[in-house]
């Protein structure tokens, strides 16, 4: 990935780690100094400039790049950038679809603007002091110049809490009280005097539409292959021949697949990580055979990606529970990328055409349901739920753009990850198709059996709850999660087996691997006492690492390696 950071003020730090590295570039322009390391990928899609009247830097992916040069009449990118800030008023990126984000100095005015796309899966950081702001793509490059500099940095508890029930973020908090970010759709503005100015340039609307089911099974097809266009017409703006594509044995990946491959795109190199004799894989390969294209499949059964919680905290900058992508940074690990393009994948399909709100709570209440446990007291602030004006809304921005998605930072480290399901004029759209309609995926089902029946029929981890009757694998898994609900409120004696063939099945990998489990206590013992500065926080922990819930226990673990990797004990 492309790194980047820019410092400015009057006591700007004396150290920065990136001055005199070759990897590194630098432009001065007025009281900035910007530092960026590019990693020669999707350069046309990139900008990074000064000039008398300020500096430009986008980085990323415009999906929709060729479309705006069409609608502009332009040939290049900075073209669409000059047309579109005449047509925005300086919000040129207004119109961008894909993982972008970037910054914008106005020499005259004096005022820095960073911006993060719709849905923040292009990650922004910044901090902020009296003397001085940074911001960064990479929180790590502004953690490196605030420890090399002795600047100030304490843990924020709050996130702390919110990462130990609802396993990641849900606002503009890090776990630095002094380090912020940037959140989807958001414009964040550093004048001179100091002040900060945070605005939304885009938020989603549930303004509903009058529209029929069968219409909007349409609208949403016409939707769908627009987005999956974008997505695959980026890989063959670059040359690339072969598209990998994530494949599970649910219906999101397939689906970005599936019409890819209707649409005439491939041939395709299927990524796929699970359990070994799982439905998971059993459907993925089944759905591969029937797409063609190399299958590669990582198996998890040893579960090794467990043990590297200090890998993949470093990547994710301990923003969510560290495991969220399972092994599927071992497989990109394994690839070459000068023979790939963009990563596609089925991403929060589930919240789009369906919905994640499993119940008509409203909010304060409704937060509970997007919590990955309950152990500990930590509910959303007042501030936060109030820019939600629904139980949805909520989810959307939190649950999928701050908590599924927050795998893209791990994911960037090898490629850009897309997804047609989060392109923002798909999203938008699907926003205003009735809740009725998507609830429990009655759209989602019904748009596969109107249009893509045999991809509808072929067995899948998906089921239609709520289209008829229940069936057999439906009445066990119900039956297994009210008897570990049993079992935790300690009613019932003996913990219920674990389901063999789930595609990550961590509480049987812990009953089942001593070592892990001699890990897991090994790593708490060492860790813990990092956190005797804050002693609720330090209970917390405890109490999460003492749950018979092996999810409670990774949790506790995420936060335990952030801590030791950003908080270790003063000398």
């Amino acid at each position: 990935m492309n790194q980047w950071i820019i410092i400015s003020g009057a006591q700007a730090p004396d150290m920065v780690p990136f001055e005199g590295d070759p990897r590194f570039a630098r432009i001065d322009c007025g009281p900035l100094r910007a530092w960026f390391r590019r990693d020669g990928r999707f350069v046309n899609d990139q900008l990074f400039a000064a000039d008398s009247r300020g500096m430009a830097l986008c980085d990323g992916v415009v999906l929709n790049l060729a479309e705006l040069k069409e609608e502009y009449g332009v040939e290049d990118f900075m073209g669409v950038l000059r047309r579109s800030w005449e047509e925005t008023k300086g919000v040129f990126f207004k119109k961008f679809a894909g993982p972008f984000c970037g910054a914008v100095y106005d020499r005259e005015r004096d005022v820095l603007t960073t911006y993060a796309n719709q849905t923040g899966d292009s990650f922004v950081f910044y901090y902020n002091a009296a003397s001085c702001y940074m911001v960064s793509n990479d929180l790590n490059m502004i953690e490196e110049v605030m420890r090399k500099n002795g600047l100030p940095r304490s843990l924020d508890e709050t996130a702390a809490r919110y990462l130990l029930s609802f396993g990641y973020m849900v606002d503009e908090r890090t776990l630095f009280q002094e380090i912020k970010r940037v959140l989807p759709g958001e414009t964040v503005r550093f004048s001179a005097s100091g002040g900060i100015e945070r605005s939304y340039y885009h938020r989603f609307s549930y303004e509903t539409r009058d529209v029929s089911f069968d219409d909007a099974i349409e609208l949403v097809d016409r939707g769908f292959r627009k987005a999956v266009r974008r997505c695959f017409e980026k890989d063959r703006e670059y040359g690339v021949t072969e598209h990998l594509a994530d494949l599970s044995g649910g219906l999101d990946s397939r689906m970005t697949a599936w019409v890819a491959h209707d649409m005439g795109y491939g041939p395709f190199v299927f990524l796929n990580y699970c359990q070994s004799g799982s439905k998971e894989l059993v459907c993925a390969s089944g759905a591969a055979s029937v797409l063609g294209g190399q299958f590669l499949h990582k198996q998890l059964d040893d579960a090794s990606f467990l043990f590297e919680v200090d890998r993949l905290v470093e990547m994710n900058y301990g923003l969510s529970l560290f495991c969220g992508i399972t092994g599927g940074e071992q497989l990109l690990r394994s690839l070459s990328f000068r023979r790939f393009g963009l990563e596609h994948t089925g991403q929060i399909g589930d919240a789009v055409i369906g919905s994640l709100c499993k119940s008509a709570s409203v909010l304060p209440e409704g937060q509970h349901q997007f919590k990955y446990s309950r152990l500990i007291s930590s509910d959303a602030p007042a501030e936060t739920l109030s820019e939600h004006p629904s139980c949805e809304d909520f989810a959307l921005y939190t649950r999928a753009f701050l908590g599924a998605l927050s795998s893209h930072l791990i994911r960037r480290k090898y490629s850009y990850a897309v997804s047609p399901f989060i392109d923002p004029d798909f999203l938008a759209l699907c926003m205003s198709i009735p809740l009725e309609y998507r609830q429990s995926h009655k759209l989602y089902w019904a748009w596969l059996d109107a249009k893509y029946s045999e991809a509808g029929a072929l067995p899948s981890t998906r089921s239609r709850a709520g289209q008829g009757e229940w069936t057999k694998a439906q009445i066990r898994n119900a039956r297994r999660r009210g008897a570990m609900a049993l079992w935790r409120l300690g009613l019932l004696k003996r913990r219920p087996k674990p389901d063999p063939g789930h595609m990550n099945p961590i509480d049987e990998w812990y009953q089942t691997k001593p070592d892990l489990r001699a890990f897991l206590s090994r790593y708490e013992e060492e860790t813990l006492p990092l956190l005797d500065r804050w002693p609720e926080t330090q209970a917390n922990a405890r109490q999460m690492s003492a749950s018979g819930a092996a999810t409670d226990k990774l949790m506790a673990l995420t936060l335990l390696a952030a801590v030791k990797r950003y908080f270790p004990p003063e000398p």
